[in-house]
């Protein structure tokens, strides 16, 4: 060696050597930390979604087509009562997941989106035949509208089970 390397240089040499492989096993470590989080957090956004969309299908099967049918029945027969429509209870669980559902798996995304937009879709017909029923609406027009309603909850339902089935294959 030369008389320029003397003992000093030596050592300043094998601490960068050191502190450089310091910092990619650091980065490493904390790479492999966070992906273990992000998976964590997206197991967590998938059982928890599931559980409420699972509790949203237990409603819509419990109060399926031989409750809803029956106002259709009476129309039908010259009744011609108003069709009720309860008020739907919030998804607070997608609120809460939906600005970090990209964590979640790509093919859980779509069908939950389209989902939850068919259950926004069906909420506002729900207002809109609610504000009908209260106006001066015809009868014809509102079960038309109710007819409507039935299909896309019937559709909700179907969404949902899709959902639930995706959710349960991607834990």
């Amino acid at each position: 060696m030369g008389s320029w390397i003397g003992p000093a240089i030596v050592a300043a040499v094998i601490v960068g050597i050191f502190t450089v492989a310091g910092w990619f096993v650091t980065a490493s470590l904390a790479l492999r930390a966070e992906q273990r989080r992000r998976r964590e957090k997206a197991r967590d956004f998938r059982i928890a979604l599931r559980a409420e969309i699972m509790s949203e299908l237990a409603n819509l099967e419990a109060y399926d087509r031989i409750s809803l049918d029956q106002p259709a029945a009476e129309a039908s027969a010259g009744a011609q009562p108003v069709p009720f429509i309860p008020t739907g209870s919030r998804n607070r669980i997608f609120e809460a997941v939906v600005g970090e559902i990209y964590i979640l798996p790509e093919p859980v995304i779509e069908p939950l989106v389209r989902y939850a937009r068919q259950r926004d879709i069906l909420e506002g017909l729900g207002e809109d035949l609610r504000r009908l029923a209260a106006g001066e609406a015809s009868q014809v027009r509102i079960q038309s509208l109710f007819d409507d309603y039935l299909k896309l909850r019937k559709g909700l339902k179907s969404l949902a089970e899709d959902v639930v089935a995706i959710l349960s294959r991607t834990d």
